[in-house]
């Protein structure tokens, strides 16, 4: 049986009307840097996947989590724009804390044989070595949406997106 194919529509109907603005935007910034999009159906909600149009790995996610939509953001190059790291708001920096380490990263034997590695950056002094996939999976919305979009259009123009 074949995977039933998601339009992006469908996906807009399933938005809350206070995450629905900062979804569109997002997805203007990627459809001008002509990432391909992949959408699946999820336990909570749909998965959007932005893929690099030149190495088709996903740069950005928007998925539903039970307090809203959230954007994980693939932040390969997240050294190359700390600044926007440290413009985020202070509860997603404490996020950012929390998120768990990567064992890739601290010479721990590899949490799974095809993690490409997390994000290693410094910030106001301190190393962070975190999962990419937990790094900077945060709420898109509210006063996280500004830095938010500001990282990815970096993240995108450093990947050469």
């Amino acid at each position: 049986m074949a995977k039933e194919k998601f339009t992006y529509p469908q996906f807009l109907e399933t938005v809350a009307p206070p995450d629905l603005e900062a979804a569109q935007a997002l997805h203007a910034l990627a459809e001008g840097h002509s990432c391909g999009l992949k959408i699946e159906a999820a336990k909570l909600g749909f998965v959007l996947s932005y893929l690099d149009p030149g190495t088709k790995k996903t740069v950005i996610n928007l998925v539903f989590r039970k307090n809203g939509l959230h954007m994980r953001l693939y932040a390969d190059h997240a050294g190359g724009y700390v600044d926007l790291v440290a413009a985020l708001p202070e509860a997603a920096l404490k996020q950012l804390d929390k998120a768990p380490n990567c064992k890739r990263l601290m010479d721990i034997a590899p949490c799974s044989p095809y993690c490409v590695m997390g994000v290693d950056f410094e910030l106001n002094g301190k190393r962070y070595q975190k999962c990419r996939f937990n790094a900077f999976l945060l709420p898109l919305s509210g006063e996280n949406f500004s830095p938010l979009m500001a990282m990815a259009q970096r993240e995108l123009e450093l990947r050469g997106a």
